[in-house]
């Protein structure tokens, strides 16, 4: 029986749908660039090319460093083909060379299928374990509900934006502004995505010895590991539940004396403030928790968000962690 982590028909489906990208989206850009001067279609085919084949390849490495890549280049694909539609019907052209019905339907199903395969968490768990043995395996954690709909796309946009006006600007012979826009851009993008790469470094670690947190946004630079011995259960939390707990603290916040550090010897809660179901783990004795930016605490439970909990039920399972309750 194949482990949970090997099975992805997410991987191939992105995988072909950006190879079929320049076969499809191709030529309703170049209806796009039509009006523009030959030199600045030129230099936009260049670096659409560059794009999509550096991405071709980030896909098919299937690394940590690359998963970042892949996902701001391949949605960035989808904006690419609205923006070309768009173009396409908003200026005066002859009706010889506007894009037929069928290629924009195709060229937006192709570029929508490589972007929303490119964000599915299988393609994230595939990725971060690609390099490791059998021995151990990465399961990625679910992003705060505020990092994942606010900040993710204004760091995507800044990155994507970044990356580009630089070039567009030197392709349309602005060759001042163009120069110091892409100066600035490189470090632009450089900062962003160095940001971006913190969440596909947030992992449920499978070991041999146990289980291991790695979380930067709520660990810090340590890390907990945590023997199979130490654990006692683990329980799935609905995301029902959660809501319903999150209710009850606001309607019955206690105020706690803050008398300098303490240690919390009850739960600690990894989710960062992320949606959906969470794990609930149990332990036998508490355990040391890091926290970034607060005192340690010592919890008989953790609990955190990874992105599939069925996919964690059953590589736990499989390896005789923990039985659920």
């Amino acid at each position: 029986m194949k482990s949970p982590f090997e099975m992805s028909p997410s991987l191939w489906i992105m995988r072909v749908a950006w190879l079929a990208v320049p076969f499809t989206t191709g030529e309703l850009l170049a209806s796009a660039l039509d009006s523009y001067t030959s030199p600045f279609r030129t230099s936009c085919a260049i670096g659409l090319w560059i794009i999509w084949g550096t991405t071709a390849v980030a896909a098919m490495i299937a690394r940590p460093f690359t998963l970042g890549f892949v996902r701001i280049w391949m949605p960035a694909g989808l904006a690419a083909a609205i923006w070309a539609l768009i173009e396409t019907q908003s200026s005066d052209r002859l009706s010889g060379t506007e894009p037929t019905s069928f290629l924009i339907a195709i060229s937006l199903a192709v570029t929508t299928l490589a972007a929303v395969s490119s964000l599915v968490p299988s393609i994230g768990t595939v990725f971060i374990n690609n390099q490791n043995t059998d021995l151990e395996k990465r399961l990625l954690l679910r992003p705060p509900a505020a990092v994942a709909f606010v900040l993710v796309p204004l760091v995507w946009a800044v990155i994507v934006a970044g990356a580009i006006s630089g070039y567009l600007l030197l392709a349309a012979q602005r060759w001042v502004i163009g120069a110091v826009v892409l100066v600035a851009g490189i470090a632009i993008v450089a900062h962003g995505y160095r940001s971006l790469l913190i969440l596909a470094k947030r992992w449920a670690v499978f070991v041999p010895a146990g289980l291991v947190l790695h979380d930067p946004l709520t660990l810090g630079d340590e890390a907990i590991l945590l023997p199979k011995s130490a654990i006692m259960s683990l329980q799935i939390i609905p995301a029902s539940a959660r809501r319903q707990e999150v209710a009850r603290r606001i309607f019955n916040k206690k105020s706690q004396p803050s008398n300098g550090p303490q240690l919390n010897q009850s739960m600690s809660d990894l989710c960062a403030g992320s949606l959906g179901a969470a794990v609930e783990l149990r332990l036998h004795e508490p355990a040391r928790v890091p926290r970034l930016r607060k005192p340690p605490e010592l919890a008989t439970t953790i609990r955190f968000t990874p992105t599939s909990t069925h996919t964690f039920t059953q590589e736990a399972l499989a390896r005789d962690i923990v039985s659920f309750t």
